[in-house]
């Protein structure tokens, strides 16, 4: 799932970024 980061997130990019992580993880920790 690709995601826009509306925060920093430790690991996976910085605050507007376009980021790749799988269904579960956005789902449950962004």
């Amino acid at each position: 799932m690709k995601v826009i980061l509306l925060q920093d997130v430790k690991g996976h990019g910085k605050k507007g970024e376009l980021c790749n992580v799988s269904d579960g993880y956005a789902r449950n920790f962004l």
